[in-house]
């Protein structure tokens, strides 16, 4: 799953959805990053990396490899079954209480030894509501 930006750019990726609907350039790099074709930052603009994302689900896909969102990209990625882009989702105290790790370690050798995957801050949590649980319906689901 994807954690969008908050506050500005995620105010301008929500009128690019709201603007361009169920096929809009944001739901497609939500779709692709489902599928673990990384379309770069998730901004609704059909960038370089979008782009490259879309060539390489094409050619994974034994599609026409043109780096175009045509039909045969939608219906590969499920058509209009891919759920929403974007949803809203109320923070809850319970989710910012913590626990917190104080110290994460920079190695992922020493992250490893860590007895628990706490997060760091209050802000990790909120990526980590969007991009480790599926979403379906608008709701979180775990």
């Amino acid at each position: 799953m994807v954690c969008v930006a908050m506050g500005a750019d995620a105010q301008t990726a929500k009128r690019n959805a709201e603007s361009t609907g169920e096929r809009s350039a944001l739901a497609l790099q939500v779709a692709l990053d489902r599928v673990r074709f990384s379309p770069g930052p998730i901004d609704g603009n059909l960038g370089a990396n979008t782009r490259k994302a879309i060539k390489a689900f094409q050619r994974t896909y034994g599609l026409k490899e043109t780096g175009q969102p045509d039909g045969a990209v939608w219906d590969q990625l499920g058509g209009g079954s891919i759920g929403p882009a974007l949803v809203e989702y109320v923070i809850t105290e319970k989710d910012i209480s913590g626990p917190f790790e104080a110290n994460i370690p920079e190695s992922l050798e020493d992250k490893a030894k860590l007895e628990h995957a706490y997060p760091h801050s209050s802000a990790a949590i909120v990526c980590d509501l969007t991009t480790d649980t599926e979403v379906a319906d608008g709701r979180r689901q775990g």
